[in-house]
């Protein structure tokens, strides 16, 4: 099973998982792995584990660019920012990246958008996270 944010982003009568997210790596704050048995608190679906993506905003303000070339076109351009005011925190992340192939039928062009936040209340939280590809 793999997660984002503790939400099941594989597919569950299968397992698949094609490794399509919204989030530029830059942006993870880590991976959370679980083998066998220790799997179960997601569920049913967690056939045999379960990775957690886990990205979430920090609890400081800071902005992170990331502009990437190489051969064959590829090119790289990827932004994240995290702001903390009050009891909000919010992470916003926006990434490009593409490549014109090293042989015919290789080439690609992938963008993202990513957004999660969390408000605090006394004794709970309200959390959103949306993204496109």
């Amino acid at each position: 099973m793999i997660l984002l944010n503790g939400t099941v982003i594989s597919d569950p009568q299968t397992g698949h998982f094609n490794l399509d997210i919204p989030v530029d790596i830059d942006a993870v704050q880590r991976i959370e792995i679980l083998n066998g048995a220790a799997a179960r608190v997601y569920g049913a679906g967690a056939f045999t584990g379960a990775i957690n993506i886990i990205v979430k905003p920090g609890n400081e303000n800071y902005c992170k660019g990331i502009l990437t070339a190489g051969r064959y076109g590829f090119n790289r351009l990827a932004f994240t920012g995290s702001l903390k005011t009050g009891k909000v925190n919010s992470l916003l992340n926006i990434g490009h990246s593409g490549s014109s192939g090293y042989i015919e039928n290789t080439d690609f062009s992938i963008e993202n958008v990513y957004y999660t936040g969390q408000v605090f209340s006394h004794s709970n939280a309200l959390k959103l996270q949306a993204g496109y590809q």
